[in-house]
């Protein structure tokens, strides 16, 4: 069974809409590390199973959906909202969207950004500059072995800065 991506998308977006004490604007950029964050810890909770059946390319922002990147460039600069109407999500997954939300809220949009740069990681193994604008997939099971390691996934929230 084919499960994709939007539902989630929506379901994160619902989530920044309904709390008021929001640090961070969610932007698509933010919107994507979210995604890809609960991507990575669903497949650690869950033995390396995908969250979605969507792949993540390797762009200059960092891990990204093209579909919700390009669905979603509408709201860059404002308030975003859901593209679908809103459906039953599993409980497994809820609960990791639901643990991600808390874990980025108060990591700001750039330092997301930079922590799915890290040197050595699934992104800067497929990441090329590219004029052409086709980015690399990057493996699911990369991602999955590479945050898997003793302390990995905790590069993805590291917040270090004063915001």
């Amino acid at each position: 069974m084919i499960d994709m991506c939007y539902k989630y998308a929506d379901y994160i977006i619902r989530k920044y809409n309904n709390d008021e004490n929001q640090r961070f604007e969610l932007s698509n950029k933010r919107l994507q590390k979210i995604l890809f964050i609960a991507s990575v810890k669903y497949a650690l909770d869950n033995n390396g199973e995908r969250m979605f059946s969507d792949d993540f390319e390797a762009w200059s922002y960092g891990p990204v959906m093209s579909e919700i990147y390009r669905d979603y460039s509408i709201f860059q600069f404002g308030f975003m909202f859901p593209l679908s109407s809103e459906k039953k999500l599993e409980t497994k997954k809820e609960k990791v969207l639901n643990e991600v939300f808390e874990l980025t809220k108060n990591i700001s949009t750039e330092k997301l950004i930079e922590n799915a740069h890290i040197k050595g990681s699934p992104w800067d193994f497929y990441f090329e500059e590219n004029k052409d604008k086709k980015y690399k997939i990057i493996d699911h099971k990369t991602i999955y072995e590479y945050y898997s390691k003793n302390g990995k996934f905790n590069e993805l929230l590291r917040n270090e800065e004063n915001v």
